[in-house]
């Protein structure tokens, strides 16, 4: 279910939908987070560490965000109810960087 915009503020605020936590979303978090500290500690990535604060959340504007822009980035949200329900079908990974900005890497199914 989701409960709403949230914004947290870092260098740019980061706009992001909150869901609410469940144990749905507390599994897929712990099996997620369980997966990436082995990665980490085998050298498949670099400087996972798992975070107890995370929060279940979908963001929708981050660097490409300002506080100047934040005002109207709310207004375009507005008129959307994001205090729905949510089927989730799967989870995807992404790689951002500067020069080639956001790309997809792959895309997990979830089992239905």
């Amino acid at each position: 279910n989701g409960m709403g915009l949230g914004v947290f503020v870092d260098d740019t605020p980061v706009v992001h939908i909150r869901w609410q936590m469940n144990k749905h979303f507390l599994g897929l978090k712990n099996t997620l987070s369980t997966g990436l500290l082995r990665a980490n500690k085998q050298g498949f990535i670099t400087e996972y560490e798992s975070d107890e604060n995370w929060q279940a959340k979908t963001t929708l504007a981050y660097k490409d965000s300002s506080y100047e822009k934040l005002n109207q980035i709310l207004s375009i949200a507005r008129p959307y109810n994001f205090r729905q329900k949510m089927i989730v079908n799967g989870i995807s990974l992404y790689e951002y960087s500067n020069e080639k900005g956001e790309q997809k890497l792959d895309f997990f199914p979830f089992k239905t």
